[in-house]
This record gives structure tokens, sequence and C-alpha cells, in this order.
């Protein structure tokens, strides 16, 4: 938390034990809750990893959390994989490149 107060921090990534519990725990979503609301007065981006559903994405988007990582979006990928990936995902639906 100190370091919110010295430096400038562009992100802070919830750690995936609260984002995996956020549907079953509420201390969870409290704590979530509270690392949103320093992050963002901070001018911080909040990211939750460990995402697998659609319905705990949208709780941790109710909390606070801007951007999301996990299985709801990709399994881990190979370095070689990742390049192509991120091109299909960034790509407009119209122009989306073909799987390999």
């Amino acid at each position: 938390m100190l370091h919110l107060k010295r430096f400038r921090v562009a992100a802070i990534k919830v750690d995936g034990s609260l984002s995996r519990d956020v549907m079953s725990h509420p201390v969870s979503g409290d704590i979530i809750r509270a690392i949103a609301t320093l992050g963002h007065s901070s001018g911080a981006r909040v990211i939750a990893e460990f995402v697998e559903t659609r319905e705990q994405r949208d709780r941790l988007a109710a909390l606070g959390c801007d951007v999301f990582q996990g299985y709801l979006y990709s399994p881990a990928l190979a370095p070689d994989l990742c390049l192509a990936h991120l091109q299909r995902s960034a790509a407009p639906a119209s122009t989306a490149l073909p799987v390999a």
C-alpha cells in the first residue's frame, strides 16, 4: 500500500485467490472493492486475474475491476501462439484473422 503513496502506479493486479473466491466469499469482494477504490484514486487500472466465467467477470467489474485475464478469454498460450491470439483479439470482427 505504501507504494501507492510513494510511486505513480499504472496498474494494480488483484490476486487470483481473491478473484476465484469473489462469487462465494463476501470478504473477497470487500477486499477487491477496497483495492479498486485505492487504485482508481491514484489513477491506476485494476486488473483481475483468474477470471473464468462471465458471472465472475461481471461481479469483478461491479466491484471496480477494469481489465480481466483468465480462461474466460484464453487458456495459457505458448509464445508462438500468443501474438496470433492478440492480433485476432484486436482485429474488428469483420477483419478477424483466421485461426491457425
